[in-house]
């Protein structure tokens, strides 16, 4: 440390923490003097001393334990040091292009670790590590306790942290209770993400929807959740991109699937895009009665947005891109989830089946065949879902709890198109890329308009469920109805305890939820037409929704998919 200039100057050669937006990862880099034994200085000129780099987010000096007890991200593990002498943990081979090739307990003061360790040459060694957001917040010190923090506010989600460099020595090599350091480098760092909350588009909607459409299971048994994005203003999200920065405790997100990366709806102001993020939480082998597998809470998933080309006007679009932290440039979408997998229940092997019914009165007594369009901006439509339990000795097990609407699209789309829903994927119905460009519109659910009077109507029947909304004006005289359900059963074990259900009251039993969607189609016109008997005609014969054709049901979106 005697030579030109400062000591740190002296030993720290470069540095850098870089920061990939793709990835939402920073790399870590610090290039410092290979250092040997040092000695007391004015006390004692022998160098008998050992010395080490100390790399964390957290000062050796609040460090209780000395170097033999690192946080989870520093560069030396705890395990190493099991079963050696304090004189052990400063070792270090002479040359540093023999480190590879050494013992582990034989280059204590270089120990290997996560990070990586590079010999530059004969005088100076690279430390450096690639660390996600999660990857960060997962850090901590040898006590548990957190060394990055992550703060929301109502306008953004900031993560910061600090990286420590320091060279590190004890006071006397017969004991291990004092140290002296020299810091080497300080380096603050944060990534500051927009976390667009109830931010509205031009046109008065949502700016950014985001909703569970389903519960999955993949091959390995893994659990799936696929998450429906609805982005106005003729702005979509990049999927190529997108990262699991928040889970609920104890759980992870470990890969992550794009089902459609470009809009749903090519044309259309609004763009509906779909991911899956798969959970590694399984229910054991043996699950019992009491094995439950919980997988509520909030998630948050990052994304870079960007305006869509060839679609004028894109002032709005502009505009809010003007918004964003000009270092991320991503935006924070929250997604609530309530689901609870009682595994000796197995519903994700069921299928249900049933039908959508159109009324044209509250009291669900005169269906609309189609003989009588609905007029636009005075009727009501009303719709019927009823579901059954499937006959066979599966089926057999389970007995309804109650039945819920969760969401309610409306879209249009020409006669020759096939709206039926791809069980696996998820996409299809409203959410198909071959509806009208105008759709879908969003009636009942998270994010509906409430221009169009969307409601749902309790029918104190467990196995079926009733919504209603006001017939409004679209592009064709016949209109598509997607109408997303949550199912609640019991099984016939009668197992009692309390669980939580999404958008249901708490029931307490051994209860289950799954997902279905149904579609059906329904006739509307101009009120200005309404007395045109050939209009009527034209507009119930161009789809001939009849008693049967106006209950199409569609396939499960994700066979059996539970919510609780």
């Amino acid at each position: 440390m005697n030579g030109d200039g400062t000591a740190g100057a002296v030993l720290l050669r470069d540095h850098s923490v870089v920061f990939d937006a793709s990835s939402l990862s920073l790399t870590f880099s610090a290039t410092v003097e290979y250092v040997g034994n040092s000695s007391d200085g004015n006390f004692n000129d022998d160098s008998n001393l050992g010395t080490t780099y100390w790399v964390d987010f957290e000062s050796f000096s609040s460090v209780d334990g000395g170097v033999s007890a690192p946080g989870t991200c520093a560069n030396r593990r705890s395990s190493d040091y099991d079963g050696l002498s304090f004189g052990q943990f400063w070792k270090y081979p002479v040359n540093p292009m023999a480190l590879e090739t050494m013992d582990t307990a034989e280059r204590m003061a270089y120990p290997p670790s996560n990070w990586s360790l590079t010999a530059k040459d004969c005088n100076a060694v690279v430390y450096e590590r690639t660390m996600s957001w999660t990857d960060l917040t997962s850090c901590q010190d040898a006590a548990g306790n957190a060394l990055i923090s992550v703060t929301e506010t109502a306008a953004t989600v900031l993560l910061e942290g600090t990286l420590f460099v320091e060279l590190v020595s004890p006071y006397s090599m017969s004991s291990s209770g004092y140290f002296r350091t020299f810091p080497v480098l300080q380096q603050d760092f944060g990534i500051a993400l927009s976390r667009q909350v109830d931010v509205l588009a031009s046109t008065g909607v949502e700016l950014f929807i985001s909703s569970v459409m389903a519960y999955g299971r993949d091959d390995d048994g893994n659990y799936l959740l696929t998450v429906l994005t609805q982005s106005a203003d003729y702005v979509m999200l990049q999927m190529d991109d997108v990262n699991a920065i928040g889970t609920p405790d104890g759980l992870s997100v470990s890969v992550i699937e794009t089902v459609n990366a470009d809009c749903l709806m090519a044309s259309s102001f609004t763009c509906g895009q779909i991911f899956t993020a798969t959970i590694p939480a399984q229910c054991p082998d043996d699950a019992t009665a009491t094995d439950t597998v919980d997988l509520s809470g909030k998630y948050q998933f990052s994304f870079t947005p960007q305006c869509r080309a060839n679609h004028e006007p894109a002032e709005a679009c502009n505009v809010f891109m003007t918004t964003l932290d000009d270092t991320a440039g991503k935006v924070v979408l929250d997604v609530s989830a309530s689901f609870q997998d009682a595994c000796d229940l197995r519903l994700f092997e069921v299928t249900f089946g049933g039908a959508l019914t159109f009324y044209s009165d509250a009291a669900l007594s005169v269906v609309a065949d189609g003989s009588v369009p609905f007029v636009i901006g005075q009727d009501t439509i009303y719709g019927k879902v009823t579901v059954g339990i499937p006959s066979d000795e599966e089926g057999a097990r389970y007995q309804f709890v109650g039945v819920s609407i969760e969401n309610v699209y409306v879209c249009t789309a020409a006669d020759d198109v096939d709206l039926s829903v791809d069980a696996d994927a998820g996409t299809g119905g409203c959410l198909s890329s071959l509806i009208d460009a105008d759709g879908p519109y969003k009636v009942i659910g998270v994010g509906a308009d409430e221009q169009y009077q969307g409601t749902t109507i309790d029918l104190g029947a467990n196995n079926e469920a009733a919504f209603s909304f006001l017939t409004f004006d679209t592009p064709r005289e016949s209109i598509a109805v997607h109408a997303q359900l949550l199912l609640t059963l019991v099984d016939e074990s009668g197992s009692r305890r309390r669980v939580r259900r999404r958008m249901l009251l708490q029931e307490e039993a051994a209860e289950g939820n799954a997902f279905q969607s149904y579609i059906g189609s329904a006739a509307v016109q101009n009120a200005e037409s309404a007395s045109d008997p050939d209009d009527i005609d034209g507009a119930a014969a161009a789809f001939s929704v009849g008693a049967t054709s106006a209950m199409l049901v569609m396939s499960i979106i994700c066979t059996a998919m539970m919510m609780m």
